[in-house]
């Protein structure tokens, strides 16, 4: 039967018996919301009436984007894009550490060392914050960079970000934990974008929010591989020696954790692209 056929008939707000229409046409009326999915409609031939979202499937209703966008969340898993992306992810974390690996582990020596100066260790660790930035575009970054004083300008911003952050997925960890560590991966881009984009703290977390909407699965795949494969490393290199594989875990856990960051930088917000 065509859409366009006029078989239908419907139940108006006082009553009446409205019709013949088509299915186009009721589709019509129910985004002008003349008519609601709870609606009674019948169809010519049928002997009961039912409900308007019995005739109209999901994708032709307004309001069913939530629906349709987890739709496409399986077909992206069923097409292997998560996979393709999660994977991608992890190789560009690799080729950042082996690239930059001297560079960022003596950045974060020289940042433990200002940690006896508080005004000073305020302006590294907000340089540390945004050195995923630079790795993301590729650029060769110098230890010395997070003493720059362009980042404590950056301290009253940065503090409120931070506080908001720390609220918020307080609060998400004690409703069962789980929302507090969804909460995380939302606002992990947020110290970044704040210094990079020049935003204010909450416009950070909102875009931070924007950017890994529908590509927390693909991170959270791409650190739990690395966890995997760091952890199988170290444990390779403890059986030769315990203490040689702490001196490992010092040295490579700090530098991989920051090329993680600049991985997906790197993926959702400088390359633009987005994942089911």
């Amino acid at each position: 039967m065509n859409e366009s056929d006029k078989t239908y008939y419907y139940a108006s707000a006082d009553g009446q018996v409205t019709g013949p229409v088509s299915k186009q046409e009721l589709r019509k009326l129910l985004e002008q919301e003349t008519i609601r999915e709870s609606t009674n409609v019948i169809r010519q031939g049928d002997a009961r009436w039912s409900r308007l979202s019995d005739f109209l499937p999901p994708q032709g209703r307004p309001g069913s984007s939530e629906p349709s966008r987890q739709n496409q969340k399986f077909h992206a898993l069923a097409k292997g894009e998560v996979g393709k992306g999660f994977l991608s992810i992890l190789l560009d974390t690799y080729a950042i550490a082996f690239k930059n690996f001297l560079s960022v582990f003596l950045a974060v020596i020289l940042w433990i060392l200002t940690i006896w100066i508080p005004y000073i260790h305020i302006g590294t660790t907000i340089a540390i914050f945004n050195l995923p930035v630079d790795l993301a575009k590729g650029k060769i970054i110098s230890p010395t960079c997070i003493f720059a004083r362009r980042y404590r300008q950056f301290f009253g911003e940065f503090f409120i970000m931070a506080s908001l952050m720390i609220f918020g997925i307080a609060i998400g960890l004690c409703l069962f934990i789980i929302p507090g560590i969804v909460l995380a991966y939302s606002w992990m881009l947020a110290p970044i974008l704040l210094i990079d984009k020049g935003v204010n703290p909450t416009e950070a977390l909102t875009l931070s929010n924007k950017y890994t909407y529908g590509n927390k699965f693909s991170y959270f795949l791409a650190s739990i591989a690395l966890s995997v494969s760091f952890g199988v490393l170290l444990g390779l290199i403890s059986l030769v020696s315990s203490d040689l594989g702490m001196v490992i875990n010092i040295l490579l856990a700090p530098v991989m954790g920051i090329s993680l960051i600049a991985a997906m930088y790197k993926k959702l917000v400088l390359s633009g692209t987005k994942e089911a």
